[in-house]
């Protein structure tokens, strides 16, 4: 729970360079201006075939923590990452 005189700090905005993951696909990372995590595919959103067959999750996971990690240390706040299964994109 926060304090009440500890004020929230916002996210920055910032985004990644696009990342190579496998099969031709290509993942950039940001925060949006309303403070969400999004990612960009190129050159289209793999479908979840793709995401099972060609995309390389290790190097998906390996380049989406390294912009969070950059995230937090601009922010001087901890990042917590939860990944779910069940969704498709295992």
């Amino acid at each position: 729970m926060n304090s009440p005189n500890k004020k929230t700090r916002a996210l920055p905005r910032m985004s990644s360079d696009f990342h190579r993951v496998g099969g031709g696909f290509s993942a950039q990372f940001s925060i949006t201006s309303a403070g969400a995590f999004d990612v960009t595919w190129s050159p289209h959103v793999p479908s979840k075939r793709d995401l099972r067959r060609k995309v390389d999750m290790d190097k998906y996971r390996a380049a989406r923590n390294a912009f969070l990690a950059r995230m937090a240390e601009a922010m001087g706040e901890a990042v917590l990452v939860v990944e779910t299964t069940g969704g498709g994109h295992e």
